[in-house]
């Protein structure tokens, strides 16, 4: 479905993604992995059209997006949920979760809002309430709600368990999981836990200094003694 080749992508003079090549069926989770600085969010970026790689291409099903401007990639079924979720805080929860679906035009928004509450209940009790108000976790639910209400199919994820305490981390990626496995949503998941990512994502690809070290399937990462050495901590 979405499929990177030889991307190059540098911020002024400085080369921050070298020949980065990644593909994600549909319907899969792949998780890309690696420290900070590695290239992951640049790699979303580049996707979301909000960067412009120097060489290579970037294909959506089978259509180059790689020069396409951010809205047009929103409106053709690509959506990322920002890394700090940047939500708007002094809009309400239901706002929000409107803005979503701004660029859409068909009759379906209302169906979508009440699946998605159906998924993330709490947006619902508090869909009048100034999205300040909401916690770190509920904040996140709010932003992967307002992703969805684009329709995307391909939604990617930016650090999702980034500040969060460990049970609601798991509640999140459960529904994430719900999600892909109801309505064959294909995710790219950035996270700085691999062991998190891996256990959820059916393929992975590990970055380090702008260049895919290794991939393989989610299984044969944990079981790479390098990898585990490197990334998963033991």
């Amino acid at each position: 479905m979405l499929s990177l080749s030889d991307i190059h992508v540098s911020y002024g003079s400085v080369l921050a993604l070298k020949g980065v090549s990644v593909e994600v069926p549909t319907g899969g989770i792949v998780a890309l992995l690696g420290a900070n600085g590695a290239g992951k969010t640049t790699t979303l970026r580049a996707i979301s059209g909000l960067l412009h790689p120097t060489s290579g291409t970037i294909e959506f099903e089978g259509e180059r997006i790689d020069r396409m401007p951010a809205e047009r990639v929103v409106r053709i079924g690509i959506s990322q949920v920002p890394e700090g979720r940047q939500i708007f805080t002094e809009l309400t929860v239901m706002e929000n979760l409107r803005l979503g679906a701004y660029t859409r035009r068909d009759r379906g928004v209302r169906q979508d809002l009440e699946r998605i509450i159906s998924y993330f209940p709490v947006l619902g009790e508090r869909s009048g309430q100034r999205a300040a108000l909401l916690s770190g976790g509920e904040q996140q639910m709010l932003a992967i709600g307002r992703a969805l209400m684009a329709k995307p199919r391909v939604l990617l994820l930016d650090e999702p368990s980034l500040g969060l305490a460990p049970i609601l981390v798991g509640e999140i990626f459960e529904i994430i999981k719900t999600i892909n496995r109801e309505e064959q949503l294909t995710i790219l998941l950035v996270e700085q836990d691999a062991s998190l990512a891996l256990a959820f994502a059916d393929y992975g690809y590990v970055l380090e200094s702008g260049t895919v070290a290794v991939e393989a399937t989610a299984e044969e990462l944990r079981g790479n003694e390098s990898v585990r050495r490197s990334y998963l901590g033991y």
